[in-house]
């Protein structure tokens, strides 16, 4: 079972294996309002950031981000997706 996905968010591609991370589509829009609601001089320090989907966009937007997870498998794709 190939279970390896290529999920688009607002111009961004996520690269991950649904077998060892969470993701959940519907969060989406909380991801987009949290990034127009940030002002200059604002970072983004997330700490379950899963495949990086808010520190993505957050950097996409100009705005410095870190991510963290406790998931080493969503680490590994934060990082990726990254690059």
């Amino acid at each position: 079972d190939d279970t390896q996905v290529a999920q688009r968010e607002f111009g961004l591609t996520f690269r991950f294996d649904f077998r060892s991370v969470y993701w959940n589509s519907r969060l989406s829009r909380e991801r987009d309002r949290i990034v127009a609601q940030l002002l200059p001089g604002d970072a983004v320090c997330d700490l379950c950031a899963g495949v990086g989907a808010l520190a993505l966009l957050s950097a996409r937007s100009g705005f410095p981000a870190l991510a963290n997870d406790l998931n080493p498998a969503a680490a590994d794709a934060a990082r990726a997706n990254a690059n």
